[in-house]
């Protein structure tokens, strides 16, 4: 309980608390429609079956594949992967957040107005579809997290009470055992408190660090390190260690190679890492015409952007990683007057080159209509479906064919899809431990796995929703029996 004491002082006043509130309730009104949306998004249809798969015994990484860190995984099997459930924990998650956002807001800034638009900014890009803010996925789960870390950071930097900065460690832990861009947050706030100890001095190039004063950054890695060390010690007594650290670190460095290569392996990865760099330093020797808040921002927004573009692939909701520290450099655009016309020009820059990379959710607007529609009956359920994804109604079909004609088996179905969701719609798992077909087509030897997997479960069916030539190696004791709209249905033949 003490703990919670560290968040009163700040929220004591009435006025404050009503504001609080009145956006903790905007947000929510903004998330409800994720509630009811029908299984679409295919990231979230993986981490269904992950959840229903590991409540069947089979083992993260060595019975059922995908490669972020566990606990995401861990969050849909304790709902048995079940949609509604896991996007209400996201929405309360996200509700705390907006809370300790408001609360971090207080300690940066002065000016009412500048926590107020930082907030309200905060607030559109994570409640609403605009940045994928609706989605149960990785970056929902970190940012409350990532918020309280930075909270005791502050706390640490203030009393320098060497147990905040630990348990500042531990709750980066819990954000990069939910994926591991958050990494990047460590460093950010390594660098910062590094910096606002003095501990970093370019004029003083034999004494770059004080060692004397190591200490607090010891504990800091060591909390930032504790839940990874433990699920190493959990996935080695599951006899799973190489599987868990392939899929925690190896394929992520291989996923991350894929699209950064130029003229050498990741060639634009060493670009953005020289852009990054470049810009911390000159931050750093800048600091001291800096507040401690513009400092704590500044470092953060580069090394977020940074995790942003990691992998140099389009996904919407790697935004979410930049939205915390952006819209707080929002609010020092009011905070402080000195650069201000800097700080706009900067932030034009950064949302277009957000927005030519990774492009906004352009129905915006349709989303709630179409939400409105549906609850007062004035769409049909098809076509509420249609507006998610043009897969969708067909998605929903092919369960229902399963339910209706499979055996009653976990492993009677085999999908030749990226649609992992017909998986937990209808209530079967993969033969073998890949989902989706461009697991099975991304890894080595996966071809060969999943034809063993399939001989030895035998299933009924075949779906395929994906034309590639790859599916003809699965064939050869399946006819084609059906089809739905434009998915093939094989039956085996005994």
């Amino acid at each position: 309980m003490k703990y919670l004491r560290l968040f009163n002082k700040e929220l004591t006043s009435r006025k404050d608390a009503w504001v609080v509130i009145f956006f903790v309730l905007i947000f929510i009104l903004f998330r409800m429609p994720s509630l009811v949306e029908p299984y679409w998004y295919g990231d979230e249809g993986i981490y269904q079956v992950i959840g229903k798969a590991l409540n069947s015994g089979r083992i993260l990484y060595q019975g059922i594949w995908d490669n972020k860190p566990p606990i995401l995984y861990y969050i849909y099997a304790l709902f048995n992967g079940d949609q509604f459930f896991v996007r209400a924990l996201s929405l309360v998650v996200g509700s705390f957040s907006v809370i300790a956002f408001y609360y971090l807001g207080k300690i940066l800034f002065s000016n009412k107005k500048s926590i107020i638009l930082s907030t309200a900014i905060y607030v559109l890009l994570f409640a609403t579809p605009l940045i994928e803010g609706n989605i149960a996925n990785a970056e929902n789960f970190m940012h409350l997290p990532i918020i309280l870390s930075a909270i005791l950071v502050f706390k640490f930097l203030d009393n320098k009470k060497l147990r905040y900065i630990f348990f500042s460690g531990v709750l980066l832990s819990i954000a990069l055992m939910t994926k591991i861009v958050a990494v990047f947050e460590f460093t950010a706030f390594l660098i910062f408190l590094l910096a606002s100890l003095h501990l970093i001095d370019f004029k003083k190039a034999k004494e770059f660090l004080n060692f004397k004063k190591i200490k607090p950054f010891a504990l800091f890695l060591l909390g930032f390190l504790t839940l990874f060390i433990l699920f190493i010690l959990y996935f080695a007594s599951l006899n799973a260690l190489p599987d868990f650290l392939r899929g925690v670190l190896s394929e992520n460095i291989d996923y991350v190679g894929v699209e950064n290569n130029f003229l050498f392996p990741m060639g634009v990865l060493l670009i953005k890492i020289i852009i990054a760099a470049s810009l911390i330093f000159l931050i750093l020797i800048k600091r001291e015409n800096l507040s401690r808040s513009a400092l704590f921002i500044y470092i953060w927004l580069v090394l977020a952007l940074f995790s942003t573009f990691f992998s140099q692939r389009p996904y919407m909701h790697y935004v979410l990683m930049t939205a915390l520290p952006f819209s707080y450099f929002m609010g020092s655009i009011i905070e402080e007057k000195k650069h201000r016309v800097i700080k706009i020009l900067a932030a034009i820059f950064l949302v277009l080159i957000v927005y030519l990379n990774f492009g906004i959710y352009k129905k915006l607007f349709s989303y709630y209509d179409n939400y409105i529609k549906f609850i007062l009956y004035e769409k049909r359920v098809d076509d509420y479906q249609l507006f998610f994804d043009s897969n969708t109604p067909r998605d929903y079909e092919l369960a229902r064919f399963i339910d209706m004609f499979s055996r009653e088996r976990d492993y009677d179905v085999f999908l030749w899809s990226d649609s992992g969701q017909i998986y937990a719609l209808s209530d079967t798992l993969p033969p073998g431990k890949y989902i989706v077909a461009y697991h099975i087509t991304y890894y080595n030897n996966a071809i060969n796995y999943i034809i063993s997997e399939i001989e030895k479960a035998k299933p009924t069916y075949i779906i395929q929703t994906k034309k590639e030539f790859e599916i003809k190696r699965f064939l050869p004791s399946y006819v084609l029996k059906y089809r739905i709209r434009d998915a093939n249905i094989y039956e085996r033949q005994n």
